[in-house]
């Protein structure tokens, strides 16, 4: 049976795009092999042993309810994600879109919130892949009890992963680098993660996310320190090991330094046709002055267009 493609236009209903989010391992799958004690953290979760009708806590009517809530939950977040980039999407083709949740924190890195799952998504078909960690699930339900709201890095990951999914080409390439241990394509690859992870992360810094990163100066200043010494440390071995990678990548920046590199390169992109914008960005976002939604929209557009290749000969 043949999908049906949906063209994306901006002045169609972002309701209309096909969202499947699915807890992965599904606990009332015959083959989950999962122990209850995985549910402890999930407010709700009936983890009372098996009872006098022989009945698994999984299987209990209320637990059940809890995996469906769970599902809309992720679903209902990550459809505002799309509503909130609709422009970016215009013209792409999307048949469906899965994210598996992994309640049982045994699928991904701990470590990180959400992924766009480059390797199984499908462009060419319309079908796009997300992961959903165990951490943002945890963070995001025990929020919902206790009646608060997430932070705004939390409110800000899928638009991260969705501006990956608009960035897909790049992330394959730069994958081509990292599995190498040649030190000069080692070397490469953790340039291209200023540029991948960067891009990505302007929508958080555009709303207001800052960390511990204020200025552009102090922002340029550790980027200049860090690849100087990931150069060092790449380059001092003729073969580049994983235990040394794994070293590097510990030590990471992307995410607070990226957004802030990729708005000093637009400066001078495309013939710095686009500078006295990005000053005006760059100002407003070192005295916490609100962008427009349109301005973040347009400033991840024109940050798309960068090249993997020309990054690189910006600082290689």
């Amino acid at each position: 049976m043949l999908d049906t493609y949906i063209i994306i236009k901006e002045n169609e209903n972002a309701d209309s795009v096909n969202i499947n989010a699915y807890l992965s391992p599904h606990p009332l799958d015959e083959d989950s092999h999962l122990d209850d004690e995985v549910f402890k953290c999930i407010p709700g979760f009936d983890d009372r042993s098996i009872d006098e009708d022989g009945i698994h806590p999984f299987f209990r009517d209320n637990n059940i309810e809890i995996y469906k809530r769970i599902e809309n939950l992720t679903e209902n977040m990550f459809r505002s994600a799309i509503k909130n980039i609709w422009p970016l999407l215009n013209n792409y083709i999307i048949t469906r879109i899965s994210i598996a949740i992994d309640y049982s924190g045994m699928l991904f890195d701990s470590n990180s919130l959400a992924a766009y799952n480059y390797v199984n998504s499908r462009p060419e078909h319309g079908y796009y892949r997300f992961d959903l960690t165990r951490s943002f699930l945890i963070r995001q339900l025990h929020k919902l009890e206790a009646g608060e709201d997430l932070s705004l890095k939390f409110n800000t990951t899928w638009e991260h992963e969705l501006v990956h999914l608009l960035d897909h080409w790049n992330s394959v390439k730069s994958s081509l680098f990292r599995d190498s241990s040649k030190p000069e394509e080692c070397y490469k690859y953790f340039l291209l993660q200023y540029r991948t992870e960067g891009i990505a992360e302007l929508y958080y810094l555009l709303k207001g996310g800052r960390d511990d990163v204020k200025k552009m100066s102090d922002a340029l200043l550790r980027f200049k320190d860090k690849v100087e010494k990931i150069k060092r440390e790449i380059f001092s071995e003729s073969s580049v090991s994983e235990e040394l990678k794994e070293t590097i990548s510990k030590d990471y920046d992307f995410y607070e330094i990226g957004p802030w590199v990729i708005l000093n390169y637009l400066k001078s992109h495309e013939g710095g046709f686009h500078a006295d914008f990005i000053d005006s960005i760059i100002n407003r976002i070192e005295k916490s002055e609100v962008i427009e939604q349109n301005e973040i929209l347009e400033t991840i557009k024109i940050a798309l267009r960068i090249k993997s290749e020309e990054f690189l000969l910006e600082y290689i």
